[in-house]
């Protein structure tokens, strides 16, 4: 998908090389271009439903989030005094939006002691493991008494 999206984007900077192009409108498309292709490449890779920006998966939002805020800069910087505040107000309200979401307490785990009770128990241990920072929503990995042993070491 990438190597297609560069042979593409040759393709058509080749065809419109010779051409008089308001500058404007080519970076327009150009920036409408990448922002589509990132979520399309981030969309390819995980189901969609599976994914959310702030709970579970925000690492696949991140380069539609820089990508958009990047073209609002570019985009405030070619417009005049009303776009530009309309520019600036949009990023300003993404950015407070984002704010309260990406600071997050977490629950306290105590995986020194999940090792210890794993070492002195010969049956193995069920071990905790975080996803979205509560206690009460983890997942579960099952450590024999062995592999416990290669995690004290």
């Amino acid at each position: 998908m990438i190597y297609g999206t560069l042979v593409l984007f040759a393709w058509l900077l080749w065809r419109l090389r010779k051409q008089k192009l308001d500058h404007f409108w080519f970076q327009l498309f150009l920036f409408g271009y990448i922002f589509l292709t990132v979520i399309a490449v981030n969309g390819l890779r995980v189901d969609l439903s599976m994914i959310h920006p702030y709970i579970a998966a925000p690492r696949y939002f991140f380069y539609p989030f820089v990508s958009l805020a990047f073209f609002l800069c570019w985009l405030g910087y070619h417009s005049d005094r009303l776009g530009k505040i309309i520019a600036i107000g949009m990023l300003l309200l993404a950015i407070s939006n984002g704010l309260g979401h990406y600071s997050q307490p977490h629950d306290r785990m105590n995986w020194r002691g999940d090792v210890a009770q794993c070492l002195a128990n010969k049956e193995g241990h069920h071990f905790s493991s975080f996803f979205d920072g509560k206690a009460t929503t983890t997942w579960d990995l099952y450590l024999t008494h062995e592999q416990c042993e290669q995690l004290s070491d």
